[in-house]
């Protein structure tokens, strides 16, 4: 069985944020499912362009360079990676963009983040952001995460969904305001 370590898990839960979360759609041994939606009157184009340039609304706190400056995506279509450079000239692949559907307005990831990366594990992340009839724009992510008896998936998936629940929020603030700090 795979078993993360308390301390991650322990880090990912100090950090989490305390408001609005998303959903657990399940969590067992086997992995977990996290959905985290949210509305913006912009644009589903407008949360695109700012997805795409997560320095701009990823914490800094959910980095492992600590400067979320140092995240990018290098390209919006298939095969474009959504990279972080290291202080010590060193670099982490955080997701790669296995579909990107505009029409439909979906960006499908494989994605292990943070301390997922050691693990072997298989994620899918997956944005979208499609306008409603009412003039919002729902934008959500869909986490999966499957691997081998993940021993501690049910506090993983409660910490997952906090931070990712705390970058959605960025996001849509972001689309708000035109800026995050």
């Amino acid at each position: 069985m795979i078993r993360l370590p308390l301390f991650a898990i322990a880090c990912l839960t100090a950090l989490s944020p305390t408001g609005a979360r998303g959903e657990i759609l399940h969590s067992d041994v086997d992995g977990f499912t996290v959905r985290v939606e949210r509305q913006t009157p912009a644009t589903a184009q407008a949360a695109f362009a700012l997805f795409a340039v997560p320095s701009r609304w990823w914490s800094d706190v959910h980095t492992w360079s600590g400067d979320a400056d140092a995240m990018r995506i290098d390209r919006l279509e298939a095969g474009g990676c959504w990279c972080e450079l290291l202080p010590d000239l060193g670099s982490v692949e955080h997701g790669r963009i296995l579909r990107w559907d505009p029409e439909n307005g979906r960006v499908l990831m494989r994605a292990e983040l943070g301390p997922l990366n050691a693990l072997p594990v298989n994620g899918k992340l997956e944005w979208l952001a499609v306008a409603g009839p009412d003039g919002e724009t729902r934008v959500a992510i869909r986490y999966d995460v499957s691997g081998r008896g993940l021993v501690d998936a049910a506090a993983l998936a409660e910490a997952v969904d906090g931070v990712l629940a705390q970058q959605l929020d960025r996001l849509v603030a972001a689309l708000g305001a035109g800026t995050t700090q």
